[in-house]
């Protein structure tokens, strides 16, 4: 019922409430990236092992992302080629959108320990983006994480870093949106949809875009 008549947004915190307060509002670069690893944990870290099911729904967001925007502006990480190295070199002055398709790494109380699952490479064995990493990045102003829990449960008291989203806000997003439970791979790539033909095709702000989709 909310849903339907509000669109709800939250800070993670005051001061970065001000912080997003203070900062210039305007139109988003056109550039989109798309991250989408749609495998499961598998390494022998105990801390990633994981028995979630393949995302065969992030393949179909890219697709549909990259035919709702314009072809040349959106830049795909897909698979073998969605490294955190990769991932980490995205410039904010050139893409106003960064959308993760991904399993999450969630271990409570050890933020140093938590993360998107992402594909290993060479500077990244492992293949996680730990949260850790993310508050150094120039994340775009939008950021969009299509997993589970991705909005996390508090792990610190205070100003720090509670969650993958809050740790996205530090690297200088404005918005972003997460999930707060685990998700269906189905359904959140039905909703993915929605959201960005109400996001590009109807221009909406996000938080009415999503409202719409849901």
């Amino acid at each position: 019922y909310a849903v339907e008549r509000y669109a709800i947004e939250s800070e993670p915190s005051a001061s970065v409430a001000l912080s997003l307060a203070a900062q210039a509002s305007g139109t988003l670069p056109q550039g989109i990236v798309v991250v989408a690893n749609g495998r499961t944990v598998t390494k022998d870290n105990a801390l990633l092992k994981s028995d979630d099911p393949p995302l065969a729904g992030s393949q179909r967001e890219a697709h549909v992302i990259s035919k709702l925007a314009s072809a040349s502006a959106t830049h795909m990480l897909i698979q073998s080629d969605a490294s955190p190295a990769m991932v980490r070199r995205i410039n904010s002055n050139e893409f106003g959108i960064l959308h993760i398709a991904a399993h999450t790494v969630l271990v409570m109380n050890h933020p140093q320990f938590s993360g998107i699952a992402l594909a290993a490479g060479p500077a990244d064995t492992d293949g996680v983006l730990w949260l850790r990493d993310i508050s150094s990045m120039h994340a775009p102003r939008l950021v969009v994480l299509s997993g589970c829990k991705t909005q996390g449960n508090a792990y610190l008291a205070g100003e720090s870093m509670q969650s993958l989203a809050q740790a996205f806000f530090f690297a200088g997003a404005h918005q972003v949106v997460g999930s707060l439970w685990s998700v269906e791979d189905d359904a959140t790539a039905t909703l993915m949809r929605q959201f960005y033909i109400r996001l590009l095709n109807r221009h909406m702000p996000a938080a009415e875009a999503l409202r719409g989709a849901q």
